[in-house]
C-alpha cells in the first residue's frame, strides 16, 4: 500500500533562515527563539539544529544573507541605467531594501556573531559599491572613503528616525521628498 505523501515541506539552511526573517518582520527580532521559529515552522526545536548550531548561529545567518541581499540590490540600483544620479540610487536601493527586509537590512548592517575576519569580508564589497557610486572620478581615495562613510551615515540615520516614527513634524506623506531632498542636499557636498 503506497503512503500518502507528507505535508512537510522540506527544510534545509535556506528554508530555515527565510522564516526566521519573516517571523522577525512580523515580530521582531528581539523575539526571535529556538523555540518560537521552531513552532513557526511546525517542528519540534531539536530539529532546528540539523541545519543551525544556536541562536547566535542563527543571527549570522541572518546577517550573511542581509549582506549578500543588501549589496546586490544596491549594486543593481547603481549600475542600472536608470538616469539616476548613483547617489540617489544607492539612497532610494537603500530605503527600498530596509522597507521591504527590515529585518535583513538590520542583520546587513550589525553583522550579529560573525567573526571580526568575516565582517570585513562581508562588509568590504558593499563598501566598494559604495564608494564607486557615490565618489566622482577625480576625487581622491581618502575623499572616495570619507564620502561612502558620509552617505551611509545620513542614510542609516534617516532610515532609522523613519523606522522609529522620530521624523517628526514630518508627516508621514512627505517623507518621501523629504528623503530626497535630505540626500540630494548632500550630494552637493560629496567630492567633485
Amino acid at each position: 500500500m503506497a503512503q500518502a505523501p507528507s505535508k512537510r515541506r522540506r527544510l534545509d539552511l535556506d528554508a530555515v533562515v527565510d522564516e526566521a526573517a519573516k517571523l522577525c518582520d512580523e515580530v521582531g527580532i528581539e523575539k526571535l527563539s529556538i523555540s518560537t521559529l521552531a513552532d513557526r515552522l511546525g517542528i519540534r526545536p531539536p530539529s532546528l539544529y540539523n541545519h543551525i548550531k544556536s541562536l547566535d548561529d542563527l543571527y549570522s545567518q541572518l546577517s550573511r544573507r542581509g549582506m549578500r541581499e543588501f549589496t546586490l540590490a544596491v549594486e543593481q540600483a547603481v549600475t542600472a541605467d536608470s538616469g539616476e544620479r548613483p547617489a540617489m540610487a544607492l539612497a532610494k536601493a537603500t530605503r527600498e531594501f530596509a522597507r521591504r527586509h527590515p529585518t535583513l537590512f538590520v542583520c546587513a548592517t550589525r553583522h550579529f556573531h560573525l567573526p571580526p575576519e568575516e565582517k570585513k569580508q562581508v562588509g568590504w564589497h558593499l563598501m566598494e559599491v559604495t564608494e564607486n557610486a557615490i565618489a566622482r572620478s577625480d576625487a581622491d581615495r581618502r575623499q572616495a572613503e570619507v564620502a561612502q562613510y558620509f552617505m551611509r551615515c545620513l542614510i542609516y540615520g534617516f532610515l532609522f528616525l523613519e523606522a522609529n516614527d522620530a521624523m517628526l513634524p514630518a508627516r508621514p506623506e512627505e517623507l518621501d521628498q523629504l528623503y530626497e531632498d535630505v540626500i540630494a542636499m548632500a550630494e552637493t557636498g560629496l567630492p567633485h
